[in-house]
């Protein structure tokens, strides 16, 4: 029998495709929750192959392994599981290449972004543009919260130095974003860049006349957008998220007045509480969460609100380092308060430097990375070792920096309560 074995990047963990692929049911527990591009690896020969969880909904909704690169796929063993799994099945535009390519100048994406819709009338039925996971509005295996990413590191916003302390407030991080965004581009449209369609909320300050001059003219800017029924993007602070009867949910946006508020249909709604879950969900999360958005809108028909058709949520703290869990958050604040230089390192869409490359050498991320010693110290939150589970995939973890001789600080809260000294910085 051939491979049969895959590792997600992110955790280490290893997934059997026998048992990923065995059922409609088993792809959208195993393998869905790591859709996106090279996400996990086959280990049918060394180095693995990276390989992309794609998604599809006609005929019916599946999640299946192509590989994230065309000439990586050629590397595989011939009796290979992984290999097969897309077998008979209509190619998706990542396999004929990564989602996206990154490099010192910055992001370029497989595919476009539809900019405009056009409701359905008798005689022209083109559909309103659908969420952004359809093929139709994004570049398949990146997303929104991968884009998200790929914003916030290109923006540099996932690094940390003590000189940072104090420059950090919104209008920094939106100057830093709209300037990433002129680095994201699309290998379909020789012109455009994110820049072009990225609306970022200015930080609005009533007894400054320049503010409210830029308030003006960013609202003048983005209601001239959307009344030509573009699509655009909208990244912003979420300052509440409503429940609505009909299970839609309401999101209002801090640092815009007057107020943004998106309209996010009952199906997408639920998507996002269901992936803020570990989080309390959007609407009970705790008031001192900072959660950033990034979705696509438009205009309704009637030009009365503006829905969400795609969205994307994380945390960050108050220095914009974005966190996966309370524990998380409470070494990055240890790391803050110690003076220390650090980086918080992303699943995908990490901007080159040499533990990026390290990471994708190792097939792992971590938590966060020291970057004030030599060499590097990865840092790893082992925050549910007590599920056995999640246990097995941080010990395959752990033994994968064991191997590779990775300086390595680990923090088990369900075995000590705080957090073991970190290694000294070099003076």
């Amino acid at each position: 029998m051939g491979n049969t074995s895959i590792r997600v990047r992110r955790t280490g963990q290893i997934l059997d495709v026998r048992d990923a692929t065995a059922s409609t049911e088993a792809r959208k527990r195993l393998l869905a929750p790591h859709h996106g591009s090279a996400t996990v690896e086959c280990l049918c020969t060394n180095p693995p192959i990276p390989m992309t969880v794609a998604h599809r909904t006609i005929p019916s909704e599946t999640w299946y392994l192509v590989a994230a690169d065309r000439e990586q796929a050629k590397r595989h063993a011939p009796d290979c599981l992984a290999r097969q799994d897309g077998a008979g099945t209509p190619a998706a535009p990542e396999s004929a290449g990564p989602a996206a390519m990154i490099d010192e100048t910055g992001v370029t994406l497989a595919r476009g972004f539809l900019r405009e819709w056009r409701e359905s009338t008798p005689e022209r039925e083109t559909p309103p543009p659908r969420a952004s996971r359809d093929p139709d509005t994004a570049p398949r295996g990146v997303g929104l919260v991968g884009l998200l990413w790929m914003l916030w590191s290109q923006a540099g916003l996932n690094l940390w130095k003590p000189g940072y302390a104090g420059k950090r407030d919104w209008d920094i991080v939106r100057l830093r974003l709209r300037d990433a965004a002129a680095r994201i581009r699309s290998a379909k449209a020789d012109h455009w860049t994110l820049a072009d369609d990225l609306f970022v909320p200015p930080q609005f300050n009533s007894r400054e006349a320049k503010s409210k001059a830029t308030s003006e003219a960013f609202h003048g800017a983005l209601n001239a957008a959307l009344a030509s029924r573009r699509v655009v993007f909208l990244l912003g602070e979420i300052k509440s998220a409503t429940r609505l009867p009909d299970g839609a949910m309401a999101l209002r946006l801090h640092n815009a007045l007057p107020s943004i508020e998106i309209t996010v249909p009952p199906g997408l709604a639920g998507d996002l509480e269901r992936a803020a879950s570990a989080w309390n969900g959007l609407v009970a999360a705790e008031r001192t969460d900072r959660r950033i958005l990034l979705s696509r809108v438009r205009r309704t028909v009637d030009g009365a609100t503006i829905s969400c058709v795609g969205a994307g949520v994380m945390r960050v703290d108050a220095n914009a380092i974005p966190f996966d869990s309370s524990y998380e958050r409470r070494v990055a604040a240890l790391l803050t308060e110690q003076g220390r230089a650090f980086a918080k390192p992303f699943t995908q869409g990490n901007a080159p430097s040499w533990w990026a490359r390290k990471m994708d050498a190792l097939g792992v991320a971590p938590d966060y990375v020291l970057t004030d010693l030599f060499p590097g110290v990865f840092c790893e939150v082992l925050g549910r070792m007590s599920d056995r589970e999640y246990r097995s995939h941080a010990e395959a973890k752990l033994a994968t920096y064991r191997r590779a001789g990775v300086p390595l600080w680990a923090w088990n809260p369900s075995e000590d309560a705080d957090p073991p000294p970190l290694p000294e910085k070099q003076r």
